[in-house]
């Protein structure tokens, strides 16, 4: 399950290298959806693809019935952690494994100013909250996961800097929105099993 799919780019590349596997994305968006479902057949994987409007807090699928189930980019739009883990916990077969890459908050203490920051971090991207990733860890946890985490302090920074400067070399419109906003965050991953 790929919770959180978007337009299906990372659901298709995963469905590319790994021929054997079948994937379910699940998304608010039913646009995302509709263009997830045809990049699928673009790139020649709509037998293995199934993309479906749905929330990530209440996946439409049986219980105990999948292996993955990934998290890219997405866990700063859930008002409940705990819940969304235990939502992955649910669908996994024991022994599965949740996947989670996104940005988290770095751990206090903050200035009031990297407060703000992190406050306007959220607002640009209509996150609900960007925890850290320790409190993902914490959640995971309590879903009945074993945990491991690390950041990426580098990582994905020259794709995200390239697309907010212009051809001029000065921030575009989107660079001016994230670059006023220097918050105290960091690339990271978690990586769950579950137990049995």
């Amino acid at each position: 399950v790929d919770a959180g799919c978007g337009v299906g780019g990372p659901a298709c590349a995963i469905l590319l290298a790994y021929p054997a596997a079948t994937l379910v994305g699940v998304t608010l968006s039913g646009v995302q959806a509709t263009l997830a479902t045809a990049w699928a057949q673009a790139q020649g994987v709509q037998e293995r693809a199934q993309f479906l409007v749905a929330d990530y807090h209440a996946i439409p699928i049986a219980d105990a019935s999948v292996d993955r189930v990934f998290f890219f980019e997405c866990t700063g739009y859930s008002p409940d952690p705990l819940l969304l883990y235990r939502e992955a916990a649910r669908v996994l077969r024991p022994g599965g494994c949740v996947y989670v890459k996104d940005v988290f908050a770095k751990p206090p203490p903050w200035s009031s100013a990297q407060r703000a920051s992190l406050r306007a971090f959220d607002h640009l991207w209509s996150c609900e909250r960007t925890g850290t990733l320790d409190e993902a860890a914490v959640a995971a946890q309590a879903a009945g996961f074993a945990v491991r985490t690390r950041t990426y302090p580098h990582v994905g920074t020259l794709r995200f800097l390239g697309a907010m400067v212009g051809d001029d070399g000065r921030p575009n419109a989107f660079g001016r929105g994230f670059l006023d906003t220097f918050a105290p965050i960091t690339f990271g991953e978690l990586i769950g099993e579950k137990r049995p």
